[in-house]
């Protein structure tokens, strides 16, 4: 399929990155900015974004399913499900499936929960956040540890004085696992996706006559099937039966970061939109803890509405149905187009020119999801496998791809593709950042190296091939390779770091080395992975706004100043 390319923000890189840097100043009407919907006659609506962005999350729901006969995999029978025992709930032919809310921790040993939420000052201190309440949720479904189900709880509010500026203090955290088990006696719990969404609200009321919380209640036991709607609750992060907690924005370049327990072990890899992000994963008794923190992300949310005659013929055959199909059966035109894999960045790419390049608006975000297994290559899954955590890919991309990076066997390099407007929501032009952290024995077992010294090559070209302005840093600490890259605008530009080495014999590509990584200098053009290179941090500012540039030489982006 023949994509336009036109200010397309497709990167195919190594280790890829994109476009405009942290946190700025967007406002609580970008913020709180919902898809774009037209009722007229032959024209159809688009909107890319985050979950969340411009929809509220769900809470906890527990429901069985199964398969329908006659139709694609997508169409399945789902009945809500909210008994004790689940034996209740049971139906044979259905399995189960979950998306389970933590609550806060109530003992330290307690299973999947919420240990600690924190932010920082301006001037670096850390500031513990203070459990404000855990917000009610009608589907609260207890859960069986020996299966290995989480219970189902509420999301909550913690405020975190000081750490957001003139800001809200008051954050909205939901935290959790999705998976799916068998109705067996014998089958266990599985997780597909270990996340957790962070975000500054303000408490309003929800409207009058809303049934935002009343659409989520369901009789015991399998009963209609699931076809609520969030009413006015959409345009809230998370909600209950009289309040709203709407979006508000992230206003400083302070860190923010959490620690959650699982019972399950999450996927190897994670994504984020977190800038500089600094994780781990550990086994404490019968828990996985996961501790993340960095800076926040703004992403360019984008929405739209065109004729369906302006679209390409290729982007019509995109959609499953015709136009007038699709109204029928949906009662509007409004189509998700997604925020991550193939799918996405094809219809990213045939909506962008009649979009004009530009953001409809730009959100603040703080979340971290989980990496299927499925969508990561054979070979990086079995180079990641059996390890708490291999590595976490962060941008601020409006959509990328659904996995962790994939060997090019041609190229040598690690690519992963991300597609985000040329101009944000002001015209001004969309700069990229972009994280990769690789456990560096993951690295070596892709390559085939061995423990000699590893150097890396990167590059930023455009489809003219001139090198594009940006800073970049590479280091090694702790077991992993970090890579940073920001600063840069793009038409369409390829970011590439290829890992190489200078042994004479290679390791086997099955073997994954335990010995730690060696560090040398190397020519300009190949930055040896020096954990002993020290990397600066700085301060820039643009009226209001502020912005961390991290690397051995960093400099602040056009339009900034060093903050003195």
């Amino acid at each position: 399929m023949k994509l336009v390319r036109t200010r397309f923000a497709l990167l195919t890189l190594i280790i890829f990155s994109l476009f405009s840097s942290g946190v700025a100043n967007a406002s609580y009407e970008e913020e709180r900015m919902t898809g774009k919907i037209s009722w007229e006659p032959e024209e159809i609506s688009i909107e890319f974004s985050d979950p969340g962005a411009s929809r509220t999350y769900l809470p906890s729901l527990l429901w069985v399913e199964k398969q329908m006969e006659g139709y694609s995999s997508t169409r399945v029978d789902r009945k809500i499900c909210t008994s004790a025992p689940l034996s209740n709930c049971a139906i044979d032919g259905y399995r189960f499936v979950y998306d389970a809310i933590f609550s806060p921790c109530s003992t330290p040993s307690s299973l999947n929960c919420i240990e600690s939420v924190w932010g920082t000052s301006q001037s670096g201190e850390k500031i513990q956040g203070q459990l404000v309440e855990e917000w009610e949720s009608p589907n609260h479904f207890p859960g069986v540890p020996s299966l290995g189900l989480p219970a189902g709880g509420g999301s909550s509010t913690w405020r975190i004085p000081n750490s957001n500026g003139t800001n809200s203090d008051l954050f909205a955290l939901v935290a959790g696992e999705r998976g799916s088990m068998g109705n067996g006696k014998d089958d266990v719990a599985h997780a597909v996706d270990s996340f957790a969404y962070l975000q500054p609200v303000e408490i309003l009321p929800l409207k009058s006559g809303s049934n935002a919380y009343t659409n989520f209640q369901y009789p015991d036991g399998p009963g209609t099937n699931t076809g609520f709607s969030a009413g006015d609750g959409a345009n809230c992060f998370i909600f209950d039966k009289t309040r709203c907690a709407a979006r508000a924005t992230f206003s400083t370049a302070g860190r923010f970061g959490i620690k959650i327990r699982y019972q399950n072990p999450p996927q190897e890899w994670f994504r984020s939109r977190i800038n500089d992000p600094i994780i781990s994963v550990t086994k404490d008794g019968a828990s996985y803890v996961v501790e993340i923190s960095g800076e926040p992300l703004v992403v360019p949310f984008v929405t739209g509405v065109t004729k369906w005659s302006n679209l390409s013929p290729e982007t019509q055959a995109m959609y499953p149905k015709s136009i007038e199909r699709m109204r029928a059966e949906h009662g509007n035109s409004l189509w998700l187009g997604g925020e991550s894999g193939k799918n996405a960045l094809n219809f990213f790419g045939g909506w962008l020119p009649i979009l004009n390049d530009k953001a409809t608006a730009m959100k603040s975000h703080w979340t971290l999801n989980s990496i299927n297994l499925p969508s990561i290559d054979d070979k990086m899954r079995r180079c990641s496998d059996s390890k708490y955590f291999a590595g976490i890919v962060s941008s601020n991309a409006t959509v990328y791809s659904d996995g962790a990076p994939i060997l090019n066997a041609s190229s040598e390099a690690l690519e992963y593709q991300v597609a985000a407007p040329h101009f944000d929501s002001h015209g001004e032009i969309f700069s990229g950042i972009y994280d990769l952290k690789i456990q560096s024995n993951v690295a070596r077992c892709i390559y085939g190296f061995t423990d000699a010294p590893i150097k890396a090559t990167i590059s930023v070209t455009s489809e003219s091939e001139t090198t594009r302005t940006s800073t970049s840093s590479i280091s090694e600490s702790n077991g992993f390779l970090n890579f940073h890259i920001a600063g840069f605008s793009y038409s369409s530009p390829t970011i590439q770091v290829k890992l190489s080495q200078q042994s004479s014999t290679a390791m086997p590509s099955n073997t994954t080395p335990s010995a730690p990584m060696n560090t040398q200098d190397s020519p300009a053009n190949q930055t040896a992975i020096n954990s002993k290179k020290a990397v600066k941090t700085i301060l820039c500012e643009r009226g209001k706004t502020l912005k961390k540039v991290s690397g051995t030489k960093p400099i602040c982006p056009t339009g900034y100043k060093l903050k003195k």
